[in-house]
């Protein structure tokens, strides 16, 4: 787990938690990337985040992520105060579709 997260971190961590029983979580916090991908699908978030994808800390085998944060409350979890990249509401948010193309 890290010691800050962003508000946007916060938030997917909220939608996975939201979207729990559609996961298959092994140990308390491993999950499949076949199940992401399938909670993924009719949301607003188009990709499994980088932060999760590609830290190799989080990697629990092939196809297998650890995301322990999803035994955690969120209101305990740091928020940084980390600015970068686009602004909150951009109608061009890399990495999330936009609300109209929900069905």
């Amino acid at each position: 787990m890290s010691s800050t997260y962003t508000q946007g971190q916060v938030d997917f961590i909220t939608f996975l938690q939201v979207n729990r029983n559609s996961l298959t979580v092994l140990n308390e916090c491993q999950v499949s990337r076949k199940d992401l991908v399938e909670v993924l699908e009719n949301s607003v978030y188009v990709a499994i985040p980088a932060w999760i994808a590609i830290t190799q800390n989080r990697r629990a085998g092939r196809g297998y992520y650890l995301i322990p944060e999803l035994n955690v409350d969120v209101s305990t979890l740091t928020v940084n105060d980390n600015k970068r990249g686009r602004k909150a509401g951009s109608p061009n948010v890399k990495g999330m579709k936009s609300a109209q193309n929900i069905i």
